[in-house]
C-alpha cells in the first residue's frame, strides 16, 4: 500500500467515526411509574434527544419555586402518572433543591412517596455518562 493510499484509508477512517460520533450512541430514555406494595415508585433516565421509538410520550420533571414546594412528577409509557412534592418544612427540602439544580442530560432519578400521600418519602439522583444520547 502506497502513502496516498494510506492517507485516502486514513481519511475514510476518520470521516466514517466522526459521522457515527455525530449520530451519538442512543440509549433512549425511560420513565417506569409501578407500585408495591404501599409504596409507588418512579425512575427516569434522562435524555434531552426526541425519543421517536417511545409510546405514549413519556415524561419526568422536577420543578419549584424560591421558596416553594418542589415537585416530582412523571408519566410512563403506559400513561401512568406519577407526583409528589417536598415542602420547603420538610428536612428534605435541601435535598430536593439540589436534585432540581442538578437534573440533566444523563441524569436517574429514583422517587417514592406512599400510595396514600402526595408527600416524596426519599429520592436520589445519580450523573452516568452512558444516559447521554
Amino acid at each position: 500500500m502506497n502513502a496516498r493510499q494510506k492517507i485516502s484509508l486514513l481519511m475514510a477512517s476518520v470521516l466514517g467515526a466522526g459521522t457515527a460520533w455525530s449520530a451519538g450512541y442512543h440509549l433512549s430514555g425511560n420513565v417506569d411509574v409501578f407500585t408495591s406494595g404501599d409504596r409507588q415508585y418512579m425512575q427516569a433516565t434522562m435524555n434531552v434527544r426526541y425519543n421517536t421509538t417511545a409510546a405514549g410520550s413519556p415524561y419526568a420533571l422536577v420543578n419549584g419555586y424560591a421558596n416553594s414546594s418542589i415537585t416530582i412528577a412523571g408519566r410512563d409509557s403506559d400513561g401512568t402518572y406519577f407526583s409528589c412534592y417536598v415542602s420547603p418544612a420538610s428536612n428534605l427540602y435541601s435535598a430536593a433543591l439540589d436534585v432540581k439544580n442538578n437534573l440533566q442530560d444523563g441524569s436517574r432519578l429514583y422517587v417514592y412517596k406512599q400510595t396514600t400521600s402526595s408527600d416524596c418519602e426519599n429520592f436520589s439522583l445519580g450523573q452516568y455518562s452512558y444516559f447521554i444520547e
